[in-house]
């Protein structure tokens, strides 16, 4: 995720604030009750703007469409995780249920006025949501102790990292229809590709003890978690993983396999200068990478330390 107050030049704030007023203009055809957030900010929601350094032909305007149509989307998907992730307040999930349609709806009439039934957008985009679906429910299989954990190997891990957030990569499929070049077109959606199984990785460490209480898997927990879902959840047994997890070597190369991951984004995209996505959403979880390993690294270091000699 990367927050709407980042200064970063690359960012075009003021079109930012269109894209806001467009979506409220939207909002307000709905009844009461009927919301659509406008503080989830991540690369669904101005991943279109961050590409358009590759497509000369393009301005801005031209692709406004496709970016609202985005932030309505991915945002419909973090509300749609709300209710997948076991909401137990009926107001709430009808009311995440029926903004999420309602987003959806406003999303898709965007992008037919601007994609033609017959292109290959659509082709791209019904693959990606296809992926994108698949990976939440086999997901939540693994959770729901339908599929034995033995089954969630790092290849299936990497693919549902990747896939959850798939729908990303119509970005790459709008812009490369709009301005009639597909030559970029695979580059760049496998960069994608790496950099959405890198931000799963961030995701799975920040949030592992949330996964762990909610029976959500992640590679990192599948190297550490023999038994899922976990069947006695308590002090103990956060202990005793969370040292698995510091101590065992396991987050570390969780991190190493994230940062392979970024690399070969750039590497991917090595002959496109400025590109403002690498910049900002590569480089920049990079950073965090390397400051989360260093950290660890000198609290393990220290706390070894301090143990009776």
């Amino acid at each position: 995720m990367f927050n709407k107050n980042n200064n970063s030049p690359l960012i075009n704030s003021k079109e930012l604030a269109n894209i806001d007023s467009s979506i409220q203009i939207l909002n307000n055809n709905w009844p009461d009750g009927i919301i659509f957030p406008q503080k989830i900010l991540c690369l669904e929601t101005f991943g279109s703007q961050l590409f358009l350094d590759c497509f000369p032909s393009l301005t801005i305007e031209a692709i406004r469409p496709l970016m609202v149509a985005a932030e309505l989307l991915g945002t419909s998907i973090v509300i749609s995780d709300k209710i997948i992730d076991r909401n137990n307040d009926a107001f709430l999930a009808t009311q995440y249920g029926m903004s999420v349609q309602a987003m959806q709806l406003e999303s898709y009439s965007l992008l037919y006025s601007i994609f033609p039934v017959n292109s290959k957008f659509w082709k791209h985009f019904r693959n990606y949501y296809a992926e994108y679906i698949e990976a939440c429910i086999i997901e939540k299989k693994f959770a729901y102790g339908e599929f034995s954990f033995s089954k969630y190997t790092e290849e299936l891990a990497l693919k549902i990292g990747a896939n959850k957030s798939a729908i990303a990569k119509a970005n790459i499929a709008g812009l490369v229809e709009l301005a009639k070049d597909d030559s970029l077109f695979e580059p760049l959606t496998e960069a994608v590709k790496q950099y959405l199984i890198a931000r799963q990785i961030w995701d799975d460490i920040s949030d592992w003890k949330e996964d762990l209480q909610s029976g959500t898997p992640s590679l990192l927990l599948a190297r550490v978690v023999q038994e899922w879902p976990i069947k006695i959840f308590d002090e103990s047994t956060l202990k005793n993983i969370s040292r698995k997890i510091f101590y065992g070597g396991h987050i570390n190369y969780v991190i190493q396999l994230a940062c392979q991951c970024l690399d070969q984004a750039k590497e991917l995209t090595k002959d496109i200068p400025k590109l403002a996505w690498r910049s900002i959403a590569v480089e920049e979880l990079q950073k965090k990478f390397q400051s989360l390993s260093q950290d660890i690294e000198k609290i393990c270091m220290k706390n070894i330390q301090s143990l009776p000699k």
